[in-house]
């Protein structure tokens, strides 16, 4: 038997009608992968496109997982939208797997097609969710994170290669070196990852929030 969904503050329920389970755990998952492998790009001092691959296919594993999960607990054309969007964010993770050994211009073309497609879905059913469910924010905002992702990929040239020099005053020596594509496009996958984290973790704080006040108040009106 399906649970009756939660209330957001406005009276709406999290998920759309129809559904069932709990919509908390997801965003907190998706962020926790999000921001471990945005964590460990930051702090890398090797930004080449192997990380590249492995980082992304972390995000897109465990985004990709939680995905399906909440996916099967939807009805309707929400369900088709999510359990699409997982299985696209699954397949890209295998990819990335797969490819990690080649090079940046596989990886900035695979950046921007899972981007772009998985990004489109989890809009479009933010967008058709909205007034209808709580939930929507959360899928209209990392829909559209990850549509600026595919953006940002896209103004990323593979061959790009500029020298840089910086005096170094402790020293007074002249450090130099280059930035190129490779370097540019681990760095887009770093900044999205933290920040797509960062937006989920208070989204499934949120939600968890509004979870544990509806359970409260149901507890209440059993009591009276």
């Amino acid at each position: 038997m399906s649970e009756t969904p939660d209330r957001s503050a406005t009276g709406a329920p999290t998920l759309p009608e129809g559904s069932h389970g709990a919509y908390w755990p997801v965003p907190l998952l998706r962020a926790a992968g999000a921001l471990v492998a945005g964590l460990l790009v930051t702090f890398s001092t090797a930004h080449e496109a192997p990380m590249g691959f492995w980082a992304l296919a972390g995000v897109a594993l465990v985004a990709g997982v939680a995905q399906v999960a909440l996916g099967l607990g939807l009805s309707g054309a929400f369900r088709a939208l999510i359990i699409a969007q997982g299985a696209v964010l699954l397949l890209a993770a295998a990819a990335s797997a797969l490819l990690s050994q080649t090079g940046t211009a596989v990886l900035v073309v695979l950046v921007i097609a899972v981007a772009a497609i998985s990004g489109l879905l989890e809009l479009v059913a933010g967008l058709r969710a909205r007034g209808r469910a709580a939930v929507a924010r959360d899928w209209i905002g990392a829909g559209a994170i990850t549509m600026l992702f595919a953006l940002g990929a896209l103004l990323v040239q593979p061959g790009y290669a500029q020298p840089w020099q910086v005096l170094d005053k402790k020293t007074d020596e002249l450090v130099t070196g280059v930035l190129t594509g490779e370097i540019v496009i681990v760095g887009v996958i770093g900044a999205y990852a933290v920040v797509l984290g960062l937006f989920l973790l208070i989204a499934g704080i949120s939600a968890r929030w509004e979870h544990r006040r509806a359970v409260r108040a149901i507890a209440v009106g059993v009591d009276a």
